[in-house]
């Protein structure tokens, strides 16, 4: 196996050149950092880098925790996720969670351990007090839902406007009767069926509802819809 010391020996430089060249460091001079790469490339020489990652004290590894992997929806976001992280050099382990907590608490110890430098969760609950450990001493940050009062970055719409431009372009369509479904999970699904709520009489709209669903149950989810479309007939009945 070739070592970074045959490496030196080849470039005539010390080990610490070596180093300092294949980290892109600007104190290397060009030229003296030229007969190092020709070294690296004559000799075939391949960086070990776990123990690189050990001596910086990182892993170049972030965890995408999602709550389902077979909702479209998230494999988008998840899909966005690792072609950044590729542009920037890092491994993304995806973690279905289901949306257990428990799951989610595990899968963030990874961070303790240093086993990854930071996460980013796609799904979360209103109870959430227990990551703010987490939040303290690791890098993370919330995207698509989040904790409003969780003092952690985010990256999501803004529900408020996404929730009455949906219902501005469903009464454009003439609809009568506007039925809204929302995850029973998601921290940000009570602000959203408040939102709707707020605009359920506005305009020409004149009855309408909202039913949650649990996203990692199928079952669950059809009866959440059967609920909704037997609420709307009985709507459109009275109209």
């Amino acid at each position: 196996m070739v070592t970074i010391e045959r490496v030196a020996q080849r470039a005539g430089v010390s080990v610490a050149t070596v180093s300092r060249t294949l980290n892109n460091s600007p104190a290397v001079k060009p030229a003296t950092a030229q007969r190092v790469r020709q070294a690296v490339e004559a000799l075939g020489y391949v960086p070990n880098q776990s123990a690189r990652n050990l001596r910086r004290n990182e892993s170049q590894v972030i965890l995408a925790l999602a709550p389902n992997f077979s909702n479209p929806y998230y494999s988008r976001i998840l899909t966005g996720i690792g072609d950044r992280a590729w542009e920037l050099e890092y491994s993304v382990l995806v973690c279905n969670t289901l949306g257990h907590a428990n799951s989610e608490r595990r899968f963030l110890k990874m961070m303790e351990s240093h086993q990854a430098d930071g996460a980013i969760l796609l799904g979360c609950h209103w109870d959430y007090s227990w990551l703010a450990r987490f939040a303290q001493r690791s890098h993370i940050v919330q995207c698509c839902e989040y904790v409003p009062d969780l003092a952690c970055p985010s990256v999501s719409i803004d529900n408020y406007a996404a929730t009455r431009e949906m219902v501005a372009y469903r009464r454009e369509e003439g609809c009568k009767v506007v039925e809204m479904e929302c995850a029973a999970m998601a921290a940000i699904a009570e602000f959203r069926g408040k939102t709707f709520g707020q605009l359920l009489y506005s305009g020409d709209i004149l009855i309408g509802g909202a039913e949650d669903y649990d996203d990692r149950d199928w079952n669950n989810n059809v009866s959440a819809r059967e609920r909704l479309f037997a609420l709307a007939l009985e709507a459109l009945c009275m109209l």
